[in-house]
Formats: C-alpha cells, sequence, structure tokens
C-alpha cells in the first residue's frame, strides 16, 4: 500500500535500498537505530528506542517468556531477550546471541522440535 507520507500517523521504520558507506555514515549521525542488513544491501532505520523487543514489552511479553526466531541485526535485543532464540541462516551477529541455528529450510521442523518440548 502506497500512502503519502503526510497521512502517516508517525514512522516505526524507513529502509533504504542501499550499501553507500556515506549514508551509513551520515545515518550513525543521527539518534536513530541504524541495522545493516548486509546480505540484502539496505539500511533499516528506527526510533533509538523502538526495536522488537520494545514492541513486545508493548504487548505484554515478559523476558525468558517467549521464543525469538530471527536472522538479522534487528533481531538481537529480542534474542537477548528470549527463552530461547533461532538463528535462521548465517548471520553472525545473530548466531552469537541464538541459543540454536537452523536453515531455512529446517525451520518447520525447528518449530515443530519447540511446540513438542512446550507443549508437555
Amino acid at each position: 500500500l502506497n500512502v503519502p507520507l503526510t497521512k502517516l500517523d508517525g514512522i516505526v521504520t524507513i529502509v533504504i535500498f542501499s550499501k553507500s558507506k556515506e549514508i551509513e555514515q551520515r545515518l550513525r549521525a543521527l539518534s536513530v537505530m541504524v541495522h545493516i542488513h548486509g546480505d540484502e544491501g539496505i539500511f533499516d532505520i528506527s526510533p533509538a528506542e523502538i526495536d522488537k523487543w520494545s514492541g513486545l514489552q508493548k504487548l505484554g511479553v515478559l523476558p525468558r517468556q517467549f521464543i525469538a526466531f530471527g536472522n538479522d541485526t534487528n533481531d538481537l535485543a529480542m534474542f537477548e531477550q528470549a527463552k530461547e532464540s533461532v538463528c535462521v541462516g548465517q548471520h553472525s551477529l545473530a548466531m552469537v546471541l541464538a541459543s540454536h541455528h537452523t536453515s531455512e529450510q529446517e525451520i518447520v521442523s525447528v518449530i515443530e522440535d519447540m511446540c513438542s518440548k512446550y507443549n508437555r
């Protein structure tokens, strides 16, 4: 859906489709969160205190009461608070924080295993 910027009540995330180092440097000088998705060649920009974990908190989710799946830097704060976390793919930072690793092809199997583990 293409909505004019003036019609939005607020901005949660902006994605810039570029790998420009100059753009990265200029973004880092602002008070925003900048996530670089290297494999995709994009920047993901959001307000400084807004991330997936803060969104879960607003929904009433407590630390260590959820399982997180993710594949990039914008998942790291969520991984730190999860009971278990699953890195899908080979993102170097996400793999360090994740308690499990899987490929996209194996994700259904991992979800089934988690369901079995927690539905006893």
